[in-house]
């Protein structure tokens, strides 16, 4: 027993620095993620990643230093003149090296505990990520086993631990890979059959361990092994080609592993491009000196005179090209996993897209230098060649995250990442003179850590301060001149108007939103019985609002949710329906004004959500006047009163670029609270708060920049809305305004809002504001003449001092008093029938000209020129019956809008063939098939804003 002891004892300080760099770079990974990660639910996967990977790892590599650490550094010829027999020796190491798996499991494991104990007593939705781990435990284990086993088999094999490990990881995951595909293949992976893959896996680990275990009662005396190539007699070559051709006779064996395992893995794991790609890239430049660090023969080349740097060179040359060579073959090799499995499977086509930019040219050039860069430093800086390759791989992961980061930030790669490159070829250049000659003072070791510190710490002070200086500075000065207090006779006014409002008990939810349509928007049976049971209230609530003086505001009473006040406003249009339907049109108006004033009182000082909502009640009043204006028992008086108020009500709107310093205030509050409580803003405000504290500068100035767009478009949308002579009033800076959401984008926490379109929402409103008025005004001209009016300039001087135009080109509405030949659909007024006069606005913005001419050119095609052109009950049917885009149903350089169901059922037998005629006649211009006489209904749809008369 004291002999297995002291093998055991060898065997643990054999293992124990690949141990413990396991094992502090698993603590640090773990440590990273309690920092980074707020919630145990998300923790958990990363940790128990961890948790397994690392002691897979550290199996693959302590199999492989057993026993062919003991030729490498002749020591085995030692062993044979202790008493000690094979299989003795062989249980000895094997069993250090699985106690050795044990401990780093067991010590990784430990970490997850706490976050497994509060996912299972907490009753979180991640608890079910449990279920199976028992057997999927089975299954590690039995993987874990077997890795060691292929590792132990090559390492009895071979003279190099590098190469057996290599080689182990190769069969390992060749038999793991058939034994999965075997299962798969033969239906075993089905949940009766869930004991067949670890009996599977369990025959392959009994075969390989049986195979170990007669070579290893055999080892001591064994003498046919892979052993280095002795250096051949290259004279007739050149100093480079001499050691060239030398590293190829001794290292060709290795690198022909490594690159079938890098070929392999994608074929096996097609998903593994990225890992894949740094694990070999890493591996080929931790082989850079390993044969030079091998019984340190680099003392060789230093006792004859060879030069350090053409050591460096030669190395540089041979193991570089192999990584050109096999960085290529991954390039061809994840297209052609592309074409042919990214084309057949969706979910995977959205990865390879996600993953492509690091196989484009530049990404990939930068990706595949840090890989190979960091393996050759870690090959001359440890002596250890499975320590320099894990070293290698570790830290080339590390490099190519912070590359996929800066590439995420949109930070340049060529000054970000690639610098890099240069700094560790450059750092073992330098060192590779002390390296050889065995220099290890203070001044030999300075030129290559000088090297490596200084990029490193300019990157991480440029990268900071170019996330900061990337914003430009705002051009505008955001200060908010304060507002005056409300008198005492306002606050009064609220006071009354919110006791009022507390009278009522609003429903939870009311549908349709009346302002989605107005024209089949009317109350529901509940809706009715609500409306009267409460309708004294509703009245006491009517009279409160209309005491509301300009500057009264929303305090913070009951209903204080923007939602409540949404409610209350469809329940005041629903209630001036009523009154509307019952031939009240004076209460029917009160009612809609109430809306109104509730829209301003809403609006003043509660920021951009008090704007936002006040829009929408405001639009949602105005579309009811169109069916108020049309309905029985109207008068030319009350229709020109409600015109002069839609007037009034343009001119009252708050300024927009007080809106916008008003959510620049806001949002820098919440910026101040997320940096004051990260915790409750998410993962990426933990972050900045406690590792990237220049986040926060970054964030502070975007809004500051975005704030001073927003104020200068709000004044330039106001002045072209006063000033009906202008002629385009589009976005002035479109183009920073896509640079302010491109910033976004690349922010690494963004609880606040991208850049708010004051301006469109205002045009919006005020565009229907004047469509209305004009609809209003059309109606009281058809109570005059019995007819509505030819032209929208029959009704300036009657009823406008200046024509109200379109607010998104400053031009006349378009005005179809006959309506379209066929039915249309626009998205603020549902469907229009064929025949229906409108009014049209373009409805956006310098971004969507294209979009506005097609519009156009539509309602050209389908315009009524008079009141006896023909009518198409039914438009023509789509070619092979189907929904034709606009790319597919253009003809002559006019594109029809695509067309929409609209329910309804074949031609009836009162369509004439005229009829029939006409809807061919259509179909031509649009691009589609004739009628046929069992065609179904469509309409087109249009992209502006369309408001009919009834």
């Amino acid at each position: 027993m004291n002999a297995i002891l002291r093998l055991v004892w060898k065997e643990y300080r054999a293992l124990r620095s690949f141990w413990l760099a396991l094992a502090v770079f698993g603590l640090a990974c773990d440590a990273s993620i309690f920092a980074f990660v707020g919630q145990p639910q998300e923790r958990l996967p990363g940790l128990l990643a961890f948790a397994g990977v690392l002691p897979a790892g550290f199996a693959l590599g302590a199999g492989a230093i057993l026993f062919a650490l003991e030729r490498e550094e002749a020591t085995r010829d030692f062993l044979r003149y202790l008493p000690v027999t094979s299989p003795r020796l062989f249980t000895s190491k094997v069993t250090t090296a699985m106690l050795g798996t044990l401990l780093l499991g067991l010590l990784l494991a430990a970490v997850t505990l706490s976050d497994v104990r509060k996912v299972l007593t907490g009753r979180t939705v991640a608890a079910d990520m449990f279920t199976g781990a028992a057997d999927a435990a089975v299954v590690y284990v039995v993987m874990v086993v077997q890795a060691m086993g292929w590792s132990v088999f090559f390492s009895l094999r071979s003279a190099r631990p590098l190469l057996a490990a290599l080689l182990g990881a190769l069969g390992a995951v060749s038999c793991i890979g058939l034994t999965h595909f075997s299962a798969e293949r033969l239906g075993f992976d089905r949940p009766q059959w869930s004991w067949t893959l670890p009996v599977l896996h369990l025959t392959a680990a009994a075969a390989i361990w049986s195979a170990n275990v007669w070579l290893g009662s055999r080892w001591l005396h064994g003498r046919r092994v892979i052993e280095r190539e002795p250096w051949a007699d290259v004279g007739r070559f050149s100093a480079y080609r001499r050691l060239v051709w030398q590293e190829w006779r001794s290292s060709w064996r290795m690198l022909t592993a490594i690159v079938i395992l890098g070929l392999l893995v994608p074929l096996l794991l097609w998903l593994a491009f990225i890992p894949t790609t740094v694990l070999g890239l890493a591996l080929l430049g931790g082989c850079s000196f390993l044969a030079d660090q091998e019984g340190r023969q680099f003392r060789f080349f230093a006792e004859r005179g060879v030069a350090p740097r053409q050591i460096w060179i030669a190395r540089e040359l041979f193991w570089g090209g192999a990584a050109v060579a096999l960085a290529l073959l991954l390039f061809a090799e994840y297209w052609l996993a592309l074409l042919v499995v990214g084309l057949a499977d969706p979910e995977a086509r959205r990865l390879f897209d996600a993953l492509g930019w690091v196989f484009q040219p530049g990404g990939y050039l930068v990706w595949v230098g840090l890989a190979f860069a960091a393996g050759q430093l870690c090959s001359m800086f440890f002596r250890s060649g499975v320590l320099a390759a894990t070293l290698s791989v570790v830290l080339a992961g590390v490099l190519a995250a912070w590359a996929a980061l800066m590439h995420k930030l949109q930070v340049p790669l060529w000054w970000s990442a690639a610098p890099l490159i240069g700094a560790m070829l450059a750092a073992t250049w330098l060192r590779s003179t002390g390296w050889v000659l065995q220099r290890n003072s203070v001044r030999a070791w300075l030129p290559a850590v000088a090297v490596l510190a200084l990029p490193v710490a300019a990157l991480l002070a440029g990268v900071p301060a170019y996330r900061v200086w990337e914003i430009p500075q705002p051009t505008l000065a955001l200060e908010m001149a304060r507002s005056a207090p409300p008198s005492e006779a306002a606050k009064a006014a609220v006071t009354q108007f919110l006791a009022a409002c507390q009278s009522l008990t609003l429903p939870k939810s009311v549908e349709p939103s009346p302002w989605n349509n107005p024209y089949d928007a009317t109350p529901t049976a509940e809706e009715q019985t609500w409306l009267t049971e409460n309708a004294p209230a509703l009245d006491r609530v009517i009279e409160a609002v209309d005491r509301l003086s300009d500057d009264a505001a929303v305090a913070v009473s009951p209903p204080t949710s923007p939602v409540e006040w949404r409610i209350l406003a469809v329940m005041l249009v629903r209630y001036g329906q009523t009154a509307e339907a019952d031939g009240k049109l004076v209460d029917a108006w009160w009612r809609y004004q109430a809306v109104f004033k509730l829209a301003r009182f809403v609006r003043r000082e509660n920021g951009v959500p008090g704007e936002i909502l006040g829009d929408e009640l405001q639009q949602s009043a105005a579309v009811q006047l169109i069916r108020w204006g049309a309905h029985e028992g109207q008068t030319t008086e009350k229709l020109r009163a409600a015109i002069d108020s839609l007037g009034r009500s343009e001119a009252q709107l708050p300024p927009l670029a007080e809106v916008a310093l008003i959510d620049y205030q806001e949002a820098l509050a919440m910026l101040e609270d997320v940096r004051t409580h990260p915790e409750q803003f998410g993962g990426d405000a933990v972050l900045a708060a406690r590792w990237t504290p220049w986040e926060y500068t970054r964030v502070r100035r975007l809004l500051a920049y975005m704030a001073s767009l927003n104020v200068s478009d709000a004044r330039y949308a106001e002045a072209a809305l006063s000033d009906t002579s202008a002629k385009v009033p589009f976005l002035p800076r479109a183009g920073e305004f896509a640079e302010v959401r491109r910033l976004w984008q690349t922010t690494t926490f963004s609880p606040l809002t991208e850049t708010a379109l004051y301006a469109e929402n205002r045009r919006q409103l005020v565009c229907c504001l004047r469509a209305v008025q004009l609809v209003l005004a059309a109606q009281a001209w058809r109570l005059d003449y019995d007819a509505l009016p030819e032209k929208l300039g029959d009704l300036a001087r009657p009823f406008f001092e200046k024509l109200p135009v379109d607010p998104y080109d400053n031009q006349p509405f378009d005005w179809l008093p006959w309506g379209l030949r066929i039915a249309v659909r626009s998205r603020n007024a549902g469907e229009i029938p064929a025949g229906t006069p409108l009014i049209y606005g373009r409805g956006s913005t310098a971004e969507f000209v294209d979009q506005r001419e097609r519009t156009r050119m539509t309602l050209e095609r389908l315009r009524r020129r008079s009141a006896d052109d023909r009518i198409v009950r039914d438009t023509p049917s789509l070619a092979a019956g189907g929904v034709a885009s606009a790319a597919e149903s253009t003809q002559g350089g006019m594109a029809a809008m695509p067309a929409v169901r609209a329910g309804g059922g074949p031609m009836g037998p009162d369509t004439s063939a005229a009829s029939e005629q006409g809807a061919s006649e259509v179909g031509m211009m649009a691009g589609a098939a004739p009628v046929a006489p069992d065609a179904p209904q469509y309409v087109e749809q249009l992209d502006g804003l369309a408001f009919p008369i009834p």
